[in-house]
């Protein structure tokens, strides 16, 4: 298992707004000596801007119908 997990989207890539969140998850099992973690890392403007591309796909099908 890695130490780190990106949700990150294309649209990501090179945004001037991009800030990261990241949320440690214990990974830790009863047998293994050291704590373990799992590092999610993703924006925190994520859900803004998947609402921004579903508009942009809605327009773009609207006016190629």
């Amino acid at each position: 298992m890695k130490g780190y997990k990106l949700y990150l989207e294309d649209y990501c890539d090179y945004c001037p707004s991009f800030k990261p969140e990241i949320e440690q998850v214990d990974c830790t099992s009863v047998l293994s000596a050291p704590l373990r973690y799992t590092n999610i890392i993703r924006c925190v403007h994520r859900q803004q801007c998947e609402r921004i591309v579903e508009n942009l796909k809605d327009r773009i099908k609207e006016e190629i119908e």
